[in-house]
């Protein structure tokens, strides 16, 4: 049976940026503070009218898409505060250094596998802390068309995760080369 769920979201957020710019100097940061309501949320993603034990042994009659119904929670999946910046400044005509710092607060993701979980083993459910990561560029342009770079990521190195079941990233050096034709 198809069913519209009841659920109902509020989101707000703000996002406050700024561009300064002074000869070969350039900053631009951003931070974005955002709040998430669920109102109507149910975990059961079943209908009332499914077979029993369909809900991992749990009774459709009670434990459904509906039975969320009057509940409001605060939604934890994405972070609170998110922010960053561009930094660049201009060496030379040719040269060119970059510094791109983002931070967002922690969060806590449930995957669709948490509702599946019914061996009291809690499944499903990505914690992810704080992080601040710190990228860093240095390109040079022999000529127009072309630029040389090497690229720093994860000067920190915080090898947590960043998503929910992705992998715990260090720091890695790139170097490459950008045409323009």
């Amino acid at each position: 049976q198809v069913q519209n769920l009841p659920l109902v979201v509020h989101q707000w957020g703000t996002t406050w940026s700024v561009n300064y710019v002074a000869k070969r100097f350039q900053v631009k940061p951003f931070i974005t503070f955002q709040n998430t309501t669920l109102l109507n949320y149910s975990k059961y993603s079943n209908t009332d009218n499914a077979r029993a034990g369909a809900a991992n042994g749990n009774d459709p009659q009670q434990n459904n898409i509906n039975s969320g119904k009057g509940t409001e929670i605060d939604h934890q999946f994405t972070p609170r505060v998110y922010g960053g910046a561009s930094v660049n400044y201009q060496i030379s005509q040719k040269i060119d250094f970059n510094l791109n710092p983002y931070y967002y607060s922690k969060h806590t993701f449930y995957h669709a596998d948490h509702l599946l979980s019914d061996d009291k083993i809690i499944r499903g459910v990505g914690n992810i802390r704080s992080k601040l990561i710190l990228n860093a560029k240095l390109s040079y342009s022999p000529v127009k068309a072309a630029t040389v770079f090497v690229s720093a990521k994860n000067l920190l190195n915080d090898r947590s995760q960043e998503y929910y079941n992705t992998d715990r990233m260090g720091s890695r050096v790139l170097a490459g080369v950008n045409f323009q034709y």
